[in-house]
């Protein structure tokens, strides 16, 4: 079986643990996803379906987010993979080393996502199409997560990119803190 690993770094000979373990998935959009490091991932998959499902949580988050970055598609084989304990569906962890076989470069990871719509193996969900129900859904996720993860009292990339795209979200915690 197939098992691949997004990344920004290139010429990478095997994967190494980051906070205890390799992540690897044997889908290769979601090791797509992961090349960009920005803790932010609005995919999830539909009951009964492989196919993951993006959703915009901004208007052209996906642009935002992927354009005109190059990333790296890293793919092993199985040595040893547990499932992740995170429970994230088609992803496995190893705690040592993994040999990679092949790597492919992705020159733009956006067009690339965009690739794998147009050959079903994607769906997107664009902001500009969302439901009201679904826009007033995603509020609450991004509220609750200001507040769960105290981003309030940080100073990190995560959090100053939730307060740069999230305003209003912000302001509401802000307001109500």
């Amino acid at each position: 079986m197939k098992y691949f690993h997004g990344s920004l770094m290139k010429d990478l000979r095997n994967l190494s643990p980051k906070n205890d373990f390799v992540y690897v998935t044997t889908n290769e959009v979601i090791a797509t996803f992961y090349m960009i490091k920005n803790n932010f991932y609005t995919y999830g998959f539909k009951e009964y379906s492989d196919t993951p499902i993006y959703t915009e949580y901004y208007n052209n988050a996906l642009y935002d987010i992927y354009k005109g970055k190059t990333g790296y598609l890293y793919e092993c084989y199985n040595v040893g993979f547990k499932v992740n304990p995170q429970n994230i569906k088609y992803t496995f962890v190893s705690e040592g080393n993994i040999p990679i076989n092949k790597v492919e470069k992705i020159e733009d990871i956006y067009e690339e996502l965009l690739e794998y719509e147009n050959k079903g193996k994607l769906i997107i969900e664009r902001y500009s199409e969302l439901s009201g129900e679904k826009l007033k859904n995603i509020s609450n996720i991004i509220i609750n997560e200001i507040r769960n993860e105290n981003l309030i009292n940080k100073n990190d990339s995560y959090s100053n990119f939730i307060k740069s795209k999230f305003q209003q979200e912000w302001n509401i915690v802000l307001n109500n803190y």
